[in-house]
C-alpha cells in the first residue's frame, strides 16, 4: 500500500460537514466547517443543554437520554441533503470514533489518543463519560467510508488498553454525532496522516488476537439515524486582496458559493427570509468593516431569533457576500459566536434587563426558553397594545429553528411559569376562514424602552415584524 502524504491541519479543519437541528430532522440545518464545530464545542455554544444533561444523568439516565435526543447533531462524514446514506453530496474524509463509558480512565485515554498520527481532535461526549475522537481517512465516497472507518478503529484500538469499547455505529457514513461542550477539547496543530481504506475487518477483536481494544457490536454511543443538510458544498476561503485581482478559479469559487447561498435563502421560510432582508440584507457590506458590521447586527437579531438561527443567518450572509471580506467563513463564525456570547452575557443581561427580569431570565433552564423569553419580551415592547402581542406556533418555530411541537411546548412552559397569558386563541387557515394568530399578554413589568434596538436597524421600519392577526397562522 503506497505511503500517503500527511495533510496540513488547516486544510482538514476547513472541510465541511452537515449540522442538524436534531437527529430526527429530515434535512440538515446548514453546513459548517469542522473548525467551526470544534470551536463551538470549546466556546460553549451548546453549554446550557449539555450541562443540564450531565446534571440529570447522575440521577436519572432515562431523562438524560430524552434531553440528549433534543440536541443538535452533525454528520462528520460529509455534506448531506437528507438523512439517509444515499443523500450524501460530498465526503469530508473525517471519521468519528466513539469511546464509551471510560469513567476514571477518561483523562488517561485522552493523552493516549493524542499520540495517534491520524487523530485530528477529541472532546468529551454529551454525558461526560465518553470520548469523541475525529480521525482523517481517505474515503471519497459512501462505499469507502465503512472500510476506512474499520481501519481507523483497529488502528486506534492498538493504542488503547484492553477492554476499551469503540462503538460500531459511526461506521455508517450517515451516522450522527450529538454536539457537546468541552473547554478542554484537544485539536492537533501539525499535519495528520491519512488512514487508507481496505477490506473490511471482523466486527470484534480481542487483545489476544493482536489488537488492543474491543470493537463493540452494540451501539452505546451518542450517534443516531436522523439528519439535516445544507446545499452549500464550497470550502471556506481566506481571500487575500480584492476579487478583481483573483485568478479565474477563485472567482468561479466565489460565484458558486454565492449562487448556492442565494438558492438556500430562497428555500428558507418566508418569515425568516424577511428577517434576513431586514436585519442583514439591507446593510452595505464593505471590506475592512466586518467587525463593525457584526456589532450592528448581532444586538437586534438577538431579540428577534434564537441563537442557532442567528448564527445560521450570519453564516448564510457571509456566503452571499463570498469574496468581499478577507476573513474566511470559519474564522468569521468563530468570532461571531464569541461576540454573540459576550453580548448576551455582558450587555443584554446587565443593561437591557431590570434586576427582576435578569433574575427570571437566568432562572430559565435552557437556551431555547431564554431565546423565547427575549423574542416574546421584544414583541410585547414593540406592540402598540403593550403588553399584548401576537405570535403563532409556526412563526415561533421558525424564529427558534425548532419543530412546531417544540415551539408549542415552549409556549406552554412560558404560560406555566407565569410569564405570559393567552388572551385570545388563534385559528388555523381553512377554506373560507381567515387564519389568526393567538394573542398573548406579557405578565412581567417591562422596561421603559419601547424600541430597544431600532436605532441600530438601518434601512427599514422597526415595526415591520409586529405581527398582524389576519396574516398569522394558528398558534
Amino acid at each position: 500500500m503506497p505511503t500517503l502524504r500527511p495533510v496540513p491541519i488547516e486544510q482538514i479543519l476547513s472541510r465541511e460537514i452537515s449540522l442538524f437541528s436534531s437527529v430526527k430532522a429530515p434535512r440538515p440545518k446548514r453546513s459548517i466547517s469542522l473548525d467551526e464545530y470544534l470551536n463551538g464545542v470549546k466556546s460553549g455554544v451548546w453549554r446550557d443543554q449539555i450541562e443540564r444533561i450531565r446534571a440529570t444523568n447522575s440521577v436519572d439516565k432515562t431523562q438524560a437520554s430524552r434531553l440528549k435526543e433534543q440536541l443538535p447533531a452533525i454528520k462528520p462524514a460529509g455534506i448531506f441533503k437528507g438523512s439517509a446514506q444515499n443523500t450524501i453530496i460530498a465526503t469530508s474524509g473525517i471519521l468519528c470514533l466513539d469511546l464509551d463509558e471510560l469513567g476514571t480512565a477518561l483523562s488517561g485515554i485522552r493523552l493516549l489518543v493524542h499520540e495517534h498520527p491520524s487523530v485530528i481532535a477529541e472532546h468529551v461526549s454529551p454525558r461526560g463519560n465518553g470520548l469523541k475522537v475525529f480521525m482523517l481517512g481517505t474515503a471519497t465516497c459512501a462505499k469507502e467510508h465503512s472500510p476506512c472507518w474499520q481501519e481507523a478503529a483497529h488502528g486506534l484500538a492498538r493504542h488503547l488498553p484492553q477492554g476499551i469499547k469503540i462503538d460500531r455505529a459511526p461506521s455508517n457514513v450517515a451516522s450522527n454525532c450529538f454536539v457537546s461542550y468541552d473547554p478542554e477539547i484537544w485539536v492537533a496543530t501539525d499535519p495528520r496522516q491519512q488512514i487508507p481504506h481496505s477490506n473490511p475487518r471482523p466486527s470484534q477483536t480481542q487483545r489476544g488476537e493482536g489488537e488492543g481494544g474491543v470493537i463493540s457490536g452494540k451501539s452505546m454511543s451518542d450517534f443516531g439515524t436522523g439528519a439535516s443538510m445544507s446545499v452549500f458544498s464550497g470550502k471556506p476561503t481566506s481571500v487575500q486582496g480584492t476579487i478583481g485581482n483573483l485568478g479565474n478559479s477563485a472567482r468561479e469559487h466565489h460565484r458558486k458559493v454565492r449562487r448556492q447561498a442565494e438558492q438556500e435563502l430562497e428555500e428558507r421560510p418566508a418569515k425568516l427570509a424577511r428577517i434576513f432582508k431586514k436585519y442583514l440584507g439591507q446593510r452595505t457590506v464593505n471590506r475592512g468593516a466586518r467587525y463593525h458590521f457584526l456589532t450592528k447586527v448581532i444586538p437586534p437579531l438577538h431579540t428577534v431569533v434564537g441563537e442557532d438561527v442567528l448564527l445560521e443567518l450570519l453564516h448564510l450572509h457571509h456566503r452571499l457576500n463570498s469574496g468581499t471580506w478577507s476573513t474566511g467563513l470559519s474564522d468569521h463564525m468563530i468570532e461571531a459566536t464569541r461576540m454573540l456570547n459576550d453580548w448576551e452575557r455582558e450587555d443584554y443581561q446587565q443593561r437591557s434587563l431590570t434586576p427582576n427580569e435578569r433574575a427570571v431570565y437566568l432562572g430559565l433552564d435552557c437556551v431555547r426558553v431564554r431565546s423565547t423569553y427575549r423574542i416574546l419580551r421584544d414583541l410585547a415592547q414593540r406592540s402598540e397594545t403593550t403588553p399584548r402581542f401576537f405570535i403563532s406556533i409556526p412563526e415561533l418555530a421558525t424564529r427558534l429553528g425548532c419543530a412546531r411541537d417544540t415551539a408549542d411546548r415552549t409556549l406552554r412552559e412560558m404560560r406555566a411559569d407565569g410569564l405570559i397569558a393567552e388572551v385570545a386563541k388563534g385559528q388555523v387557515w381553512r377554506k373560507g376562514v381567515k387564519p389568526l394568530a393567538t394573542i398573548f399578554r406579557w405578565l412581567e413589568p417591562l422596561c421603559g424602552i419601547r424600541k430597544p434596538f431600532s436605532a441600530s436597524i438601518e434601512g427599514g421600519d422597526a415595526d415591520e415584524f409586529k405581527p398582524a392577526a389576519n396574516k398569522c397562522e394558528q398558534s
